[in-house]
Parts: C-alpha cells; sequence; structure tokens
C-alpha cells in the first residue's frame, strides 16, 4: 500500500474519531478497528492493519486513551487542520 493512501486512511479515521469525540466520549479500540475495516480501507484491513495505524497515531501524539477510550489530542486536531483535514 502506498505512503499516500495510509496518509488517506489515517486523516480519515482522524475526523472519523474527531466526530466521535465531539459527540461522545470517544470510542473503543474494538470500535475503530471495525470503522476501518468496513467503512475506510477499500479492500479491507486486518486487523492487526489497523491496530498498527492505531499505534502510529498514538506514538504520534494525535490520539490518546482517556478511561478505555481513545480520542483525538490537541495535537492531532492541530494536525487535521494544517493539512485541511477539518
Amino acid at each position: 500500500m502506498p505512503q499516500s493512501e495510509r496518509s488517506q486512511i489515517m486523516k480519515q479515521l482522524l475526523r472519523w474519531l474527531h466526530a466521535k469525540s465531539k459527540k461522545s466520549d470517544g470510542c473503543s479500540t474494538s470500535e475503530i478497528i471495525h470503522y476501518c475495516i468496513s467503512e475506510i480501507t477499500s479492500l479491507g484491513a486486518s486487523e492487526r492493519t489497523v491496530q498498527g495505524y492505531i499505534r502510529t497515531l498514538s506514538a504520534l501524539g494525535f490520539i490518546k486513551i482517556y478511561r478505555l477510550k481513545w480520542k483525538v489530542t490537541d495535537e492531532g486536531e492541530n494536525w487535521l487542520k494544517r493539512k485541511k483535514g477539518l
């Protein structure tokens, strides 16, 4: 999978998670995995691949887990705004 496609997937995931964070308390890891597999990836990604996306976004500081729910951090929100994602 090309880097640009991975970037698009991560942007879309951050936008979705940002909307979920505003509406409710964020979402669980299983919700993120289900969303990515069913909605984002065109051919369907494996659970392992999606967990890699989550680890990457977490390592970059764009998402953080609060009380077992993932939320977009201020840094992640700013990054999305810079990339014209929001």
